[in-house]
């Protein structure tokens, strides 16, 4: 197990773990670090940004997306990856009424070579949690995007958030929680996941309930597979069980919610603390945070059938994670989980590699954090022998999104 804070004496090591208690003393690591494999990427943001989303589009393109505070607004910005690093930002939406949550965050996603898709959040009148979704599209490259629209057409003053955004053809196939039953029986209703579609004209097309009780406030993620769509979330059984379920999507048809891994973590409350997937070729993998016997855990399990089953899961922490997880594929089916846990009195994001026969590397904690909310949800993506990470780096009442590239070789040295 290695540490951020003897990191920068190990200059001939093969990576350079970093901590990032000061932005500038990060900075100047980063410029010290003379084998140069962990390589700083500089976000064009504004002076307070949070809330940063990585995605992995067509011709494998890397989008990063976030939010700046300026001038009582909100805007919400991309830009994607180059070999010189980020390009000059570009701003998707903005408004005076948007919901800002360090849990739910907007996304920015590349569907083909011109169509893309963005989503962010708009708080209703009622205020507090009752807030919508609100999705465009952009038919050239980004360069323009059309009027939102909200997916949901139930009017509720109620929760709706937590989205997934993947291609469904030449439609945009949303997914999100919502909250509507609530406010048609406040003690019985529960919040569901639903989906529907986005033509290119804008043109919703039918709603559908994926799942009729779920948790109330966990991200949900999605992949799309060659044999259809997978989405996974934290699910919730009418005896607070919370565990991670996922669903596929076949032919315009939603599959049974199949739980990924039997935990029996109960829980009155939402977690805050959703699941996160990916997939290369044959190769799915579901990544998550849970208690087992009050213990807490983030934990792995492998799909060897685009996620109508699952092997066992393999705990990848049950020291003291507080979760938060990202995982990606890599192309030889190594998976990459990321977490934020407490060592030592900090909180580091640290990332570890497990392979297809599930045997474990060695945790790399890669940056110091803060725990609070302020930091987010750390994102993890990879294109090619690249992890690309982001996060936010909170300081009093200060954020600044940073981003940072490291060879996956880093992990194994």
């Amino acid at each position: 197990m290695r540490s951020p804070h003897d990191a920068f004496s190990r200059l001939a090591g093969g990576s350079c773990a970093l901590s990032l208690g000061f932005a500038v003393l990060a900075v100047l690591a980063l410029q010290g670090c003379k084998d140069s494999s962990f390589q700083s990427l500089a976000v064009p943001t504004g002076p307070f940004s949070s809330l940063p989303n990585l995605s992995v589009g067509a011709n494998d393109t890397v989008v990063l997306s976030w939010l700046d505070s300026e001038d009582h607004e909100v805007v919400l910005r991309y830009a994607e990856l180059t070999p010189g690093g980020w390009t000059p930002p570009r701003k998707v939406a903005s408004g005076d009424d948007w919901f800002v949550n360090w849990a739910d965050f907007p996304s920015v996603v590349r569907l083909s070579e011109d169509r893309w898709a963005a989503h962010w959040l708009r708080s209703q009148p009622a205020g507090g949690y009752a807030y919508d979704v609100w999705v465009a599209l952009s038919s050239d490259g980004g360069a323009h995007w059309s009027e939102g629209v909200k997916p949901h057409r139930d009017g509720t003053a109620t929760e709706h958030g937590f989205v997934s955004l993947n291609a469904r053809g030449d439609d945009l196939n949303v997914i999100w929680l919502d909250g509507r039953d609530m406010a048609q029986a406040p003690e019985t209703g529960a919040m569901a996941l639903r989906s529907a579609t986005i033509g290119d004209d804008m043109q919703l097309g039918r709603e559908q309930v994926v799942d009729e009780l779920v948790c109330d406030c966990c991200q949900t993620d999605s992949v799309q597979t060659t044999d259809g769509m997978v989405v996974a979330y934290r699910d919730r059984s009418a005896m607070e069980i919370r565990d991670i379920s996922v669903v596929r999507l076949t032919n315009a048809t939603w599959s049974a919610p199949l739980t990924v891994s039997r935990d029996g973590w109960h829980i009155a409350g939402c977690p805050v603390n959703g699941p996160a997937i990916d997939v290369n070729g044959d190769e799915l993998v579901v990544a998550w945070y849970t208690q087992i016997d009050e213990r807490p855990t983030v934990r792995l399990a492998r799909s060897l059938d685009f996620g109508r089953s699952f092997l066992p899961a393999i705990d990848i922490d049950d020291g003291a994670p507080l979760g938060r997880v990202g995982v990606t594929v890599l192309t030889d089916g190594t998976a990459v989980v990321s977490w934020l846990r407490s060592v030592s009195g900090s909180t580091t994001m640290s990332l570890r590699m497990v392979d297809t026969q599930g045997n474990l590397g060695d945790v790399y904690d890669l940056a110091e954090v803060s725990a609070t909310r302020a930091t987010g949800f750390p994102q993890l993506v990879s294109i090619g022998d690249a992890l690309i990470v982001a996060w936010t780096d909170a300081q009093g009442r200060s954020s600044q999104v940073r981003s940072a590239r490291l060879p996956v070789s880093a992990l194994l040295d």
